[in-house]
């Protein structure tokens, strides 16, 4: 531990800097105090378009400072058109207000596989993960169509939190392994996921590790998920209005999981 000075023996290389470790201690290192600064982000609107590359998106996600004034929304906005992206997206560590994750949101707000803005992940990559956001309000995820490998997940959400997802496409390129998800959910996050279409996943909408999905008017199209709805390990998953059928069985559950 780091010595504690009288105010007579002060020195600014001693006082000018904050100390902080890694979790397992092993390493130290210090940060200017003059850097450590509480900035607050206020409504507005970060765009994408799809000339940019994976990395020059995820760059501007995350210049977002993480912390949202209450009642103000960042949305951050993809323009039209399909992105070929060679990695993930990540959205991770906001809290205070709101983020919203949209596509064009002109349009249909029914069920609907024609969304003008495609993120192809198509690459061995997850889609879009959200991680850590437990002190926002909500995460709005909307108007999207997302492409992902066999093996790997449309939507992730992941880490307490509260969120929606709604008017998607989420499509699977294969479902021979059993990690294949449209919209994951998992350690306590809370998700209302509605009129938003599933395909060729092994599950299409899936809760696990005490997560809780509200799933609302949703459906399959094209392959059929091998199950539609899946609840694991003291997961509940609520059902409204159509569902995502399985070729294999509607639904699936373990571990305590509740499909109700």
């Amino acid at each position: 531990m780091k010595k504690i000075y009288e105010k007579s023996d002060r020195t600014p290389e001693e006082t000018d800097y904050i100390y902080m470790t890694n979790a397992a201690a092993d390493t130290e290192w210090r940060v200017a105090l003059k850097d450590v600064t509480d900035i607050q982000t206020t409504t507005q609107t970060i765009n994408f378009n799809n000339t940019m590359t994976r990395n020059d998106i995820q760059d501007l996600i995350n210049a977002v400072p993480k912390y949202i004034k209450a009642n103000n929304v960042v949305t951050f906005q993809f323009a039209n058109g399909t992105y070929n992206l060679d990695s993930g997206l990540f959205f991770q560590g906001f809290y205070g207000g709101q983020i919203n994750i949209n596509g064009d949101t002109g349009q249909s707000t029914s069920l609907h596989t024609n969304q003008n803005v495609h993120l192809n992940f198509n690459n061995g990559s997850h889609g879009l993960r959200c991680i850590n956001n437990t002190g926002l309000s909500q995460i709005v995820i909307q108007n999207l169509k997302i492409t992902t490998d066999d093996g790997l997940i449309g939507i992730a959400l992941e880490n307490e939190g509260w969120g929606r997802v709604r008017y998607c496409y989420l499509l699977s390129t294969g479902q021979t392994s059993s990690g294949t998800f449209g919209i994951w959910a998992t350690r306590g996050f809370r998700a209302n996921v509605y009129n938003t279409y599933v395909s060729n996943s092994y599950v299409g909408i899936f809760a696990q590790l005490s997560a809780r999905i509200s799933s609302e008017s949703n459906d399959d199209t094209g392959t059929q998920p091998k199950y539609g709805l899946g609840a694991y390990r003291a997961s509940v998953v609520g059902k409204g209005g159509t569902q995502p059928s399985g070729a294999t069985a509607d639904e699936t559950i373990a571990n305590g999981g509740l499909i109700r």
